[in-house]
């Protein structure tokens, strides 16, 4: 678990975040927030628990400290903020630079970046492809989950996107359900497939850590 004093600062951050969004955004109700803060702090105590030092902490809790209100907005109001989601995007390279920098290693910028731009490219495709189906900021926000999963490490990205469309499915599904109960319809917000997915990837072993884990079991012969 990481030290103390970083967990407390990422979970004042998880709160005073969606706080400050919901200033900013007006007409956004008292549940929504109450919801996105403790989401946020949900997910950061997982990932604190599960770092063993700051730094392993320090690129997936600012992307959670940033996305997971922005997936509550988008479940809630079918749109994201591009103030929030620049402030991700930001926030989540400047992570990925310290991270760099402090451990000198290079290599997981490099994939970072590789992430990200597979995600846009992917994305921007599937925009283009199937209109009406995402919205800009699904398209933004994929290209920081993407980063996000490139620092994980290969292939991590791969099963990343895997899990955001499994988790988009069963959103949709979802949705149907309700849309027939409630006699109405409309499109699905893809960010929480985007969070959840890229949340399991990144604290489950999945990605490099499956790797590693079935290695260990010999699970491929």
């Amino acid at each position: 678990m990481i030290p103390f004093v970083g967990l407390l600062a990422a979970l004042l951050a998880a709160g005073s975040l969606p706080l400050t969004v919901g200033r900013r955004e007006r007409g956004v109700p008292a549940r929504q927030l109450v919801m996105q803060i403790v989401l946020t702090v949900g997910a950061l105590l997982v990932a604190g628990i599960w770092a063993d030092s700051v730094f392993p902490f320090l690129v997936p809790a600012t992307f959670f400290i940033t996305a997971v209100p922005l997936a509550v907005h988008d479940l809630w109001t079918g749109r994201m903020p591009n103030r929030l989601v620049a402030v991700s995007g930001v926030s989540t390279s400047g992570a990925v630079l310290v991270d760099a920098l402090w451990r000198q290693q290079w290599e997981s910028a490099l994939t970072s970046l590789l992430g990200a731009a597979g995600f846009l490219v992917f994305y921007v495709l599937l925009y283009i492809l199937a209109p009406g189906q995402l919205g800009g900021g699904d398209v933004k926000l994929a290209v920081v989950a993407g980063a996000v999963l490139g620092w994980s490490g290969w292939p991590s990205p791969f099963y990343g996107l895997f899990l955001i469309f499994l988790v988009s499915l069963g959103v949709h599904f979802i949705g149907l359900i309700w849309d027939r109960r409630r006699k109405s319809g409309g499109t699905h917000p893809h960010g929480p497939a985007i969070v959840v997915a890229t949340f399991l990837t990144a604290m489950v072993p999945l990605g490099s850590h499956t790797v590693e884990l079935l290695s260990r079991y010999n699970i491929f012969g």
